[in-house]
């Protein structure tokens, strides 16, 4: 057997041991959308963990939110990712940083958060509500989850971008009250669109406590058995996120 043969076989070995949920995601672009604190970041961050353990690879982490870059709590997510931690300050930058990465030598892709781009757009050129600002944001949020998606497709790694739920919706988005705060058209370029939101459960000794939930509104591989579903988030990643 060649090596490269030999390498196939032992990368084939490590997906299987993944946790099934993510092994279902890898080669593909999902953005995971949520109210603030939700855990969205923790749920990126044990990912990325997860993935290099079992592949031997890290994932490039892109943090852009400001609460990420030299704060406590981004050092403690780096720390869990075990990641290659990239903290963007100039988020335009971002395409130009996907295209000159080699992709092989990653398990993954984190962009966090695609809200923090938007935001960074939104106070480097102008005001939101300027038309030109609105086809800028849509145009950015377009090259950024193709590039994402072409990379997890070619390079048969997971994409993940992280987004805020819209501040203003007053709509019905795949029958949730809420959406991703960021133009919905790009969202036809990626495979997938999850909820991550949190519920109060009572216990039978009459205490209430949080769990997180993650529901996949979109996934659009036809053999998917997440769609719709709701699922623990202890269930992909082996305990509880806070």
């Amino acid at each position: 057997m060649s090596l490269e043969a030999y390498s196939r076989q032992v990368e084939r070995r490590a997906r299987r041991a993944l946790n099934p949920i993510v092994r279902a995601l890898m080669g593909e672009a999902h953005v995971i959308y949520g109210p603030p604190m939700a855990g969205k970041s923790t749920l990126a961050a044990y990912i990325s963990k997860m993935l290099r353990e079992a592949l031997g690879k890290p994932v490039k982490y892109y943090a852009i939110d400001s609460n990420l870059r030299g704060t406590e709590w981004g050092h403690k997510l780096k720390s869990i990712s075990n990641a290659e931690w990239v903290e963007v300050k100039v988020p335009r930058a971002l395409p130009w940083m996907l295209d000159n990465t080699d992709w092989s030598k990653y398990s993954g892709v984190v962009i966090d958060s695609l809200t923090g781009v938007f935001e960074y757009v939104v106070e480097t050129f102008g005001d939101i509500l300027d038309p030109r600002i609105n086809l800028m944001l849509s145009r950015f949020a377009s090259v950024l989850t193709k590039k994402m998606a072409d990379i997890a497709h070619e390079h048969k790694i997971l994409a993940l971008m992280i987004s805020h739920s819209a501040a203003i919706f007053t709509g019905d988005f795949y029958g949730e009250k809420d959406r991703p705060a960021f133009a919905e058209r790009s969202l036809k370029n990626v495979d997938g669109v999850a909820k991550l939101f949190v519920r109060v459960i009572k216990e039978k000794n009459g205490t209430e406590r949080e769990i997180r939930i993650i529901k996949w509104l979109i996934h659009r591989n036809p053999n998917s058995t997440l769609r719709r579903k709701e699922i623990r988030v202890e269930e992909i990643i082996g305990e509880e996120v806070s």
